[in-house]
């Protein structure tokens, strides 16, 4: 994976009056993972990296990835699955209430061309 320098704090600026988010950056194709919010999300959920979740605990993103894309019928789908390098994973247990909106920011800036396949995650 390419590495290139962004400081999506400077790339990005909301500037929606009175919105108080949990802010995560998903950067060129991977979570950003330098300056997570200091919020505390309630138990059982969780924002991350599909790259380390899938590494921890593999089964529980074989329960979930690409389970309902048509990889077999869509070859944009099939290559967009092939390629991704990281992306983003949101889960949130059933009957869990997250009172603090989530919000991502998905930045792509590189100095060079770039093939991107962005993959989100949210079950």
């Amino acid at each position: 994976m390419l590495k290139f320098y962004i400081d999506p704090y400077e790339a990005f600026r909301c500037d929606v009056p009175n919105l108080s988010t949990s802010l995560y950056f998903v950067v060129n194709d991977a979570f950003y993972n330098k300056a997570l919010p200091k919020v505390e999300l309630p138990e059982g959920v969780i924002v991350d990296s599909l790259n380390k979740i899938a590494a921890e605990n593999p089964e529980f993103i074989g329960k979930y990835y690409a389970k309902i894309a048509k990889t077999d019928e869509d070859g944009i789908t099939a290559l967009n699955t092939f390629l991704a390098q990281d992306g983003l994973l949101i889960y949130v247990p059933k009957n869990v209430k997250v009172e603090r909106t989530i919000q991502v920011i998905n930045i792509l800036r590189s100095d060079v061309d770039l093939m991107v396949n962005r993959r989100v995650l949210i079950v």
